[in-house]
């Protein structure tokens, strides 16, 4: 069956294609057409998330992302779809072509761009008929990247009305969500929710301020004696409150 996702336009379309079938079967908990969402694993994915201490919609998405490659090269490297798919893309994007490589299957790589760089000497042949390199198809690991993000988004927005859900995100521990991934469930959550978001969010926006209000004092020479406390890594976590851990799509909705 398609997976559903939306387009960059706002719309729903479907992800069509046996490389889309193989990633997103890759997730137990992804939405499919036809089938009922796992609220439970889901339910357990974010709180565990929630206690890496980063996004958790970026690290869901990640860990969704790796989990997809390794299952791409470990059983799909041959398939037909697939490497015509990604014939079509001419591979994957810069950033998921990196990742690809630290997979450490280079004989998988191998094989997938083989067909990749033939495709693109066919369309240097076309380029020099026609004046232009003909289009590519988009990277099919940003599209499965954006059908887990809006998934993830939309999932704690639901979850965020159960008190227990709360009082885990609420924990000082929990990074809580980028500024970018907070946006996007505010759009989404109910009222109550959205409240709630608001105010944890406005806490944990405070005192990452003050903690980098800190580091700055702290490097005026006045004050250079003073040992860092928690403020030591604050601007790392103010760079990826602001940006996120960044998936692909995400860096490309942020333009």
């Amino acid at each position: 069956m398609s997976a559903l996702c939306r387009d960059r336009g706002g719309g729903i379309r479907a992800l069509a294609g046996r490389l889309c079938t193989i990633l997103c079967r890759c997730v137990p908990s992804l939405q499919r057409r036809g089938r009922t969402v796992n609220r439970h694993l889901l339910f357990h994915d974010l709180i565990a998330a929630l206690e890496t201490g980063a996004c958790p919609v970026c690290q869901l998405t990640a860990v969704a992302t790796e989990r997809r490659l390794r299952a791409l090269f470990h059983e799909s490297v041959n398939d037909p779809g697939v490497r015509a798919e990604l014939r079509a893309s001419l591979g994957f994007c810069r950033r998921h072509g990196q990742q690809a490589l630290s997979m450490g299957d280079p004989l998988g790589v191998a094989i997938l761009y083989a067909a990749t760089l033939a495709e693109a000497r066919r369309r240097l042949e076309l380029a020099k008929l026609r004046g232009r390199f003909p289009p590519r198809a988009g990277c099919p690991l940003c599209e499965t990247e954006m059908l887990d993000s809006d998934h993830y988004v939309e999932g704690l927005a639901a979850a965020l009305q159960d008190p227990q859900m709360q009082a885990r995100y609420a924990d000082q521990t929990a990074g809580g969500l980028c500024i970018h991934h907070m946006e996007r469930v505010l759009a989404v959550a109910c009222r109550h929710v959205a409240a709630f978001l608001c105010d944890r969010e406005g806490e944990r926006l405070a005192g990452l301020a003050h903690e980098m209000g800190e580091f700055i004092r702290k490097q005026h020479h006045e004050f250079a004696h003073e040992p860092l406390g928690e403020e030591r890594d604050a601007v790392r976590r103010a760079v990826q409150k602001a940006a996120g851990v960044g998936t692909a799509l995400d860096e490309e909705r942020l333009r």
